[in-house]
């Protein structure tokens, strides 16, 4: 997924339909008191990543296993790794500014659904700040 963030970024922000107006983000762009549109800048992706602290090496392949007859047993690293994956990923899309959370809402699920409907572990959340 790193090596994938400038895409997603890239593509994230072009879905956003930037109106023409002046003035920076969060300014209202008339005199109604209006908040400005969303815009690129609004939001932010962020990788967190849950690690054993070998980078993207599995602990797991170094040990031995035993049976119950003391006779040591061997794994592939392939079947280790999806038997024991010690590694997380989460990408956190954070919005910049409260007052265009809905159309953010309906731009960032759409994205997501785009980009990892099909992945087996994709979930799309929101949690409003305290």
């Amino acid at each position: 997924l790193n090596s994938r963030m400038g895409d997603l970024e890239a593509s994230l922000r072009s879905r956003i339909k930037v109106p023409m107006i002046t003035g920076p983000a969060g300014d209202s762009d008339d005199d109604s008191g209006h908040p400005a549109p969303l815009t690129g800048e609004d939001l932010v992706l962020s990788l967190k990543r849950i690690t054993a602290g070998l980078g993207r090496q599995n602990p797991v392949e170094k040990v031995l296993f035993v049976d119950s007859k003391g006779r040591c047993n061997h794994f592939s690293s392939k079947y280790l790794k999806e038997m024991m994956n010690i590694e997380e990923e989460t990408l956190l899309i954070i919005l910049r500014r409260d007052e265009v959370l809905q159309e953010a809402l309906q731009v960032v699920e759409s994205w997501c659904e785009e980009n990892f409907g099909d992945e087996e572990y994709y979930a799309f959340s929101c949690k409003e700040r305290d």
